[in-house]
């Protein structure tokens, strides 16, 4: 079982970095930055920061060592690929979005396209948490603010 999984996460990691690599994000590393910061003032403080070019951002946010979570933000292209890859996780529809929430061991694991701001957010708990725990923990980061910086007009 165990091997299995290790598979899973190895193909599942292949895949989408495969994908991410044709799609940079919108979003700038400032704006994200700048959201790790909120966050950070709601109790949890961030304690990792993680950025791959343009192509994927990461922090960890850390009240302690049981309580804490990780939040990644993908090109919007990476959705599908991604989803395609896990198994036994449930997708529906929660407020006008598309989302996949799941369980892999401890782990519990809710995806969110939001293709307003192209991106993917995801949120990556190592605790097992309900699903409506899990979107109140993505209502309560404020993933919607997580907004692409509009290009200058040209006059």
């Amino acid at each position: 079982m165990i091997r299995k999984l290790l598979i899973s996460f190895t193909l599942l990691f292949l895949i989408s970095s495969a994908t991410i690599a044709q799609e940079s994000l919108t979003l700038s590393l400032a704006s994200f930055n700048k959201w790790s910061k909120v966050v950070s003032n709601t109790g949890y403080p961030l304690t990792e920061s993680f950025n791959n070019g343009k192509v994927e951002y990461r922090a960890k946010f850390m009240l302690s060592m049981e309580k804490a979570f990780i939040v990644r933000v993908t090109p919007l292209s990476s959705f599908e690929p991604l989803i395609s890859t896990l198994h036994n996780f449930e997708r529906y529809l929660w407020n006008g979005y598309n989302v996949v929430y799941g369980n892999v061991n401890t782990n519990t694991f809710l995806i969110i396209e939001v293709p307003e701001n192209k991106l993917i957010f995801s949120i990556k708990v190592e605790e097992k948490m309900k699903k409506l725990d899990m979107e109140e923990l993505a209502e309560n980061v404020k993933f919607r603010q997580l907004k692409p910086v509009a290009a200058p007009v040209k006059k």
